[in-house]
């Protein structure tokens, strides 16, 4: 202060009951009250030069603050505003004089109109389509397409300026190898599931 300064006081502090109210709030928030805590532990006196964990009892002040005015007040109070968000819904949605076992009822038919039904495809009854339609449907046939796809964007992305012709020719092979793959997959499925083959959005 004999050179210039002047004491200026964190924005958290409790030179008043309206400042202390609002580091009140602040640390209730569980956000920026960190700063405070550091002045609360670091302060001496009025006027007086801050000392490092002058006193660290306040860290149990704060930390009990928090801990009742965060977890247990605010938990406290969200909980009631979402009771009665929840009954308003019931209102709203006629569910409020029905029991327990009428409403998981409705929300069972509720949930089975949202579920999509998977489509059943008919097994064809020629023996070639059969071997072809228990091949499409076998996981590790598709695994082996992924595989192949997942191979085949590697090696498109192996391509570089300056690549040797050898190399090039080798990925041209390798590509017209996974075409060959892809084309062979195609009519495979189309063999086993026929028309049914474009209705699958994996298939278009």
């Amino acid at each position: 202060m004999n050179h210039g300064g002047n004491w200026t006081n964190g924005q958290t502090n409790f030179d008043n009951f309206f400042q202390g109210s609002l580091s009140f709030l602040e640390i209730t928030t569980g956000e920026g009250w960190i700063e405070g805590l550091h002045s609360a532990i670091n302060s001496v006196g009025v006027d007086l030069n801050p000392k490092n964990w002058s006193d660290p009892a306040m860290v149990i002040y704060f930390y009990c603050f928090l801990l009742i005015g965060n977890i247990f007040i605010k938990n406290l109070f969200m909980g009631v505003v979402i009771d009665n968000f929840r009954q308003m819904k019931e209102e709203l949605g006629g569910f409020l004089l029905l029991n327990e076992m009428q409403r998981d009822w409705v929300e069972m038919q509720i949930f089975m109109q949202r579920k999509k039904l998977k489509r059943v495809i008919p097994e064809p009854e020629n023996l070639i389509r059969q071997y072809c339609f228990k091949l499409t449907n076998d996981p590790r046939f598709e695994n082996f397409i992924l595989f192949i796809i997942v191979l085949n964007t590697i090696v498109l992305g192996l391509k570089f300026q300056g690549q040797s012709t050898s190399f090039e020719t080798t990925l041209d092979v390798l590509n017209n190898i996974f075409l060959a793959i892809f084309h062979l997959e195609a009519v495979i499925k189309t063999a086993g599931l026929g028309l049914f083959y474009f209705k699958e959005t994996w298939n278009k």
